[in-house]
């Protein structure tokens, strides 16, 4: 089981209303699919990190049953890597906001996965690299930080599955699922300011969102 406090925000820049979790306050108020990234893909003790935001894509790989999502979605697209570029460019432009420049942490030694999943960490930075001038390629999308791309997924991506061990990947994807569909509707009829508890079980496929009334957090 695992238990989050989301609540309803619009976002600064993008504006629109979103769900955002409590407690981290490095989480954007996105739609439900973040709500159930942010559940199930990230890990506990992320602290909003280039190189944590990379371990969630690897375990993305994972959780959401490599490509079924996609196509669950129906998704022309369906290969993750392409989905995974946009987030590599947002990564990019979030380093510089910051003043990183190309500073990115080595990752832990790590040693190939299987070629699909190699070759969708390719396709993800081949995709992203075609937004930028090929002689000014930013940050972590040079030759020279490309590794430490591959370390960070490949590290994120064996981590979710021993997390998930006992939870069956075709239940994995019900849950997240759900819980995109649950966050989606609590922010179709929410207001801003609204909070929600979504109570997930991946070992079943399920997931269950409690609304919380305002007294219950300080309202």
């Amino acid at each position: 089981m695992i238990v989050a406090t989301f609540e309803i925000k619009e976002h600064e820049e993008y504006g629109g209303k979103g769900l955002a979790m409590v407690g981290r306050d490095w989480a954007d108020p996105f739609a439900g699919m973040a709500a159930a990234h942010d559940m199930l893909e990230h890990f506990p003790k992320d602290d909003g990190s280039t190189e944590h935001e990379l371990m969630a894509l690897g375990a993305s790989y994972h959780v959401r049953d490599e490509s079924n999502y996609y196509a669950a979605k129906g998704q022309l697209r369906t290969s993750p890597g392409y989905n995974w570029s946009g987030d590599l460019a947002e990564q990019n432009n979030y380093m510089i906001q910051r003043g990183d420049g190309e500073y990115l942490r080595d990752p832990p030694r790590t040693t190939r996965e299987d070629e699909y999943f190699e070759s969708e960490i390719e396709t993800a930075i081949g995709e992203a690299r075609k937004d930028f001038d090929p002689g000014d390629l930013p940050g972590l999308l040079k030759k020279s930080q490309q590794w430490k791309i591959y370390g960070w997924m490949r590290l994120g991506y064996r981590r979710a599955k021993r997390r998930y061990a006992k939870s069956n990947r075709c239940f994995l994807l019900s849950c997240f699922m759900e819980i995109e569909r649950l966050a989606d509707q609590f922010i179709k009829y929410g207001e801003e300011g609204q909070r929600c508890k979504i109570i997930a079980e991946p070992r079943r496929g399920d997931a269950r969102l409690i609304e919380l009334p305002y007294g219950e957090y300080g309202y």
